[in-house]
């Protein structure tokens, strides 16, 4: 149960200031998992490093700005985590894409910080 408290805290710290995203940010979506994936970060599907599948946690996507960039931010969770619709499993990693598509990040919450991959 922490696990899952400290998880849920965890995304509301890394969205915080967030504005609900508009459909366009589907396009991003898939630059950012492309991007995961040419870097190491996910497998195809998406899947973690173990093969297990992981799943966008949508209605979690908004707008946020990472060094003076308009971006699209979601977490990303293992797919088993989830309860009438809603991703609640163990979080994979919170991301972000700028709306460009040229600029991706992932959330550092150790840091505290937006780290460009």
């Amino acid at each position: 149960m922490k696990r899952w408290i400290f998880a849920v805290l965890l995304v509301v710290l890394a969205l915080a200031g967030c504005t609900p995203a508009k459909p366009e940010a589907d396009q991003a979506l898939r630059r950012l998992e492309e991007r995961l994936v040419a870097a190491d970060l996910v497998q195809e599907g998406p899947a973690g490093e173990a093969g297990e599948q992981l799943a966008w946690a949508q209605e979690e996507m908004c707008r946020v700005e990472i060094s003076r960039n308009s971006c699209y931010a979601m977490t990303l969770y293992d797919a088993e985590g989830e309860e009438n619709g809603v991703m609640a499993g163990r979080q994979y990693g919170v991301f972000a894409v700028s709306k460009d598509g040229e600029h991706f990040y992932r959330y550092n919450a150790a840091a505290d910080t937006w780290e460009e991959i």
